[in-house]
């Protein structure tokens, strides 16, 4: 068996010879198809990581929030209270609205 010429294929069909060239039309589509994507997931991650950083630092206590390296603890709404009751948050607020709207209108 070994050193016999091998027989053409049945029926006189010939083989296809194309393809590995329609791997390779296969891969490059695949790749133009997925760049986007992974630009796209690349870019939400740099705009979504800081606003998550932001969340972790908002729900952790001062020490906890500035350690490096930083620390996972348990969320607390210590801050949060602490806004509300030791500031006088609503008249900071309503200021901010009464700018926002008198801006707003002198736009128009």
């Amino acid at each position: 068996m070994a050193g016999e010429p091998t027989a053409p294929a049945a029926s006189g069909v010939k083989r296809d010879t194309k393809a590995p060239g329609r791997r390779n039309l296969r891969r490059k589509t695949f790749i133009a198809r997925a760049l986007p994507h992974g630009v796209l997931i690349a870019f939400s991650a740099v705009i979504l990581l800081p606003l998550l950083w932001l969340l972790r630092v908002a729900l952790t206590d001062k020490l906890t929030a500035y350690k490096i390296p930083p620390e996972w603890v348990q969320p607390k709404l210590s801050n949060f209270v602490e806004i509300f009751t030791g500031y006088p948050f609503f008249d900071y607020f309503l200021n901010s609205v009464t700018v926002a709207v008198g801006a707003t209108l002198c736009a128009l």
